[in-house]
């Protein structure tokens, strides 16, 4: 009955591979767990996640988006994101001393999984990090894309709403977030 019921999950009620695998998982607790019984259904093949590849814009879109935005500070910020192949997180939390120009590296605190790494700093972005940087007054030290007090760093709901006006604007119809623009400088 058990098997029955997984078909009628998988076969009725299409319900994604992770689901079926949650409803798989919870009735193993329950038999082994809970009821002290061998696990009776063990022996069933588990549904496969589908592995779609993510959404990636064309160089000639990215330009459109970059054009769209009007705003220095915000135009910088989906520039360097791009660029740079940043995680959103990583990009509002740039520091001022994390920028190593010389080398063309940024230092990446506290990435994903507490580590911290290097990623590039294309001497494309160095005009346009330089006119933000004079335009807004920043020193040597501190944020790079401060919030709304020098202390606090720029939310990253605030630059994902930017990116979201600047593709309606452009008239790009592709579903596309902040992480799109890092799938598009690993492609690119």
């Amino acid at each position: 009955i058990i098997k029955d019921y997984l078909l009628y999950l998988i076969e009725e009620k299409k319900l994604a591979a992770g689901t079926i695998n949650q409803v798989f998982n919870a009735l193993r607790f329950l038999y082994v767990e809970l009821y002290k019984m061998p696990y009776i259904i063990g022996k069933l093949p588990r549904p496969m996640k589908e592995k779609k590849l993510p959404d990636v814009l064309n160089e000639e879109e990215v330009v459109r988006i970059f054009r769209a935005v009007h705003n220095l500070k915000h135009q910088t910020m989906l520039m360097l994101a791009y660029a740079s192949g940043l995680r959103v997180s990583e990009l509002v939390r740039i520091r001022i001393e994390d920028i190593d120009g010389s080398r063309g590296l940024i230092h990446i605190r506290n990435a994903k999984g507490k580590k911290d790494r290097f990623t590039v700093f294309p001497e494309s972005l160095r005009g346009q990090l330089i006119a933000y940087w004079k335009k807004y007054k920043l020193g040597t030290s501190g944020w790079l894309f401060q919030g709304d007090t020098n202390d606090k760093h720029l939310a990253a709901r605030s630059i994902q709403a930017v990116l979201t006006r600047a593709i309606q604007a452009s008239g790009i119809t592709k579903r596309v977030s902040m992480h799109t623009l890092r799938h598009s400088f690993a492609t690119h």
